[in-house]
């Protein structure tokens, strides 16, 4: 690469997921958006005396740098619902099993939107 002008450490960089788009998503296999990594942690579900199911959360790991952060997506009682959340002073939303106007999300797809 540095024969084309080009660095080296510009062949190993991780090409950018676009925001607004299905992308899929596995355990522990990290993507690259613009302005952060995403990473699927795993699923986990927590008890609840209001609500005898209990509650399944989706947990993703938000880091760029030494700055990392933890976001849970529930769908909760049943209504589907993008997760906001907020990191380095930007709003993004992310959604599950149901993208916006993208319809109906496969169970390994996501769709991060920058607000």
């Amino acid at each position: 690469m540095a024969a084309l002008g080009m660095p080296a450490y510009a062949a190993v960089k991780p090409s950018a997921q676009s925001y607004g788009s299905k992308v899929k998503y596995s355990k522990g296999a990290t993507l690259h958006f613009p302005d952060f990594d995403l990473t699927y942690i795993g699923r986990r579900k927590e008890s609840s005396e209001v609500f005898k199911p209990g509650f399944t959360f989706e947990d993703f790991r938000v880091s760029q740098g030494a700055r990392s952060d933890t976001v849970s997506w529930t769908s909760g009682t049943g209504l589907i619902v993008p997760r906001q959340f907020k990191f380095r002073g930007n709003t993004f939303q992310l959604m599950l099993y149901h993208g916006g106007t993208a319809g109906k999300l496969k169970s390994d797809e996501l769709i991060v939107v920058k607000m």
